[in-house]
């Protein structure tokens, strides 16, 4: 009888004990789901504090949200908000966090963006994987894309999630690319090279400025190089040339020390036309065919109204990329590699286009124009049409 009791004892006590850890359980999960719930909820305040801060024009309140951690995100996010901060304030913004996820103090979500901005009615919109960091006050705050990433020698790949055989097409070409567009330009500058893919252009926009045209690649002084990564714009047959363009620009941008020195725009977008050209084997969209016939027509569009990328007409910028180039070529072949690197070196340690013409040239910049246009214009007459 006394082994019947102890042994019923023994059973209610597992039972008990089983009944209590499960409760515990149930009390934990609770308790992490509702921690989770109250995460996500602040993660999606977040959210709106942006929106409200960017409609508001208010710089103040928006650098107050975000996790500055990252110096290439930081300064690139800071010509974000100088952009609709400053120059471009928004008519219509609007932000939206999908598929949300947290896990400890990290949160990522896909982000949708609309916007418009002033001057310009028509609206955009991109969605792009994100992430949010809590910090040790506890607030969240915005922590920009969301990549995958692959490490290289002397370079590093940063791809949204689904653009990983893009990354790898673009860690493959890297080494290639960089040896010649360094010694084409004869500069290779230190550190190490940061690219960037985008799922396609309006996102690349919705992180650059909302006030730009749809975009397929992007560069500016201390910034990462910036792709459309998608399999469309970004095929085996495009990535020597765009890549070898965004790379130009940075090695000219390092000559100048991280900045854009003193050469024209047309000058910068014609230098990287035509290293990308050579590496490309010569695949220059037909640039120099078009730019000889409107030399042959009287109808170049005067270098004064593409010199600035601020105030050039979005309606010119087609006329940018060939007339650079075409101008490149010819300082090229009428001067030689080695004198046109020290044209474009003298404007990039601050020399202004006029004087560096003389300078390095030996002639003013006037005179070199007209040589060129008769140069130009003469290739029309034996260009096949």
């Amino acid at each position: 009888m006394e082994r019947s009791r102890s042994r019923f004892i023994s059973i209610w006590i597992v039972i008990t004990l089983l009944m209590v850890a499960l409760l515990a359980m149930a009390l934990f999960s609770f308790t992490q789901t509702e921690a989770a719930d109250s995460d996500a909820d602040a993660v999606e305040a977040l959210v709106e504090q942006m929106q409200a801060a960017v409609l508001a024009g208010d710089r103040e309140a928006y650098t107050a949200l975000v996790d500055w951690f990252d110096p290439v995100f930081a300064l690139e996010h800071t010509r974000w908000i100088d952009d609709w901060a400053d120059d471009h304030p928004v008519d219509e913004f609007a932000l939206n966090a999908d598929r949300l996820v947290v896990i400890d103090d990290t949160a990522t979500a896909e982000l949708m963006m609309r916007w418009s901005v002033e001057g310009d009615a028509q609206a955009h919109q991109a969605q792009f994987p994100v992430t949010f960091t809590r910090g040790e006050d506890g607030a969240w705050r915005y922590a920009g894309e969301q990549w995958t990433v692959t490490d290289g020698d002397g370079f590093r790949v940063l791809a949204v999630p689904g653009l990983e055989d893009a990354a790898a097409l673009t860690a493959d070409s890297f080494p290639a690319i960089w040896d010649y567009a360094t010694d084409a330009l004869d500069f290779t500058p230190d550190g190490t090279t940061e690219i960037k893919l985008y799922g396609d252009g309006w996102s690349l926009v919705a992180t650059v400025e909302l006030s730009l045209p749809l975009i397929a690649g992007w560069n500016e002084p201390g910034e990462a190089l910036k792709l459309v990564g998608d399999t469309a714009t970004l095929t085996p047959e495009r990535i020597d040339y765009v890549l070898a363009h965004e790379l130009t620009h940075k090695i000219s941008f390092e000559m100048a020390g991280q900045a854009h020195g003193a050469m024209p725009w047309w000058l910068e977008e014609g230098l990287a036309e035509h290293v990308a050209a050579g590496y490309a084997g010569g695949t220059d969209d037909g640039h120099l065919e078009v730019v000889s016939a409107l030399a042959a027509q009287d109808a170049l569009v005067p270098w004064d109204d593409i010199a600035d990328w601020e105030t050039t007409p979005v309606d010119l910028w087609p006329y940018v990329y060939p007339q650079g180039e075409a101008f490149v070529d010819y300082v090229t072949d009428e001067f030689g590699v080695d004198t046109r690197n020290a044209w474009v070196m003298n404007m990039a340690q601050g020399t202004p286009l006029d004087d560096a013409t003389e300078t390095v040239l030996g002639m003013p910049f006037d005179q070199l124009d007209g040589s060129f246009t008769v140069w130009v214009a003469e290739l029309a007459s034996v260009t096949p049409s």
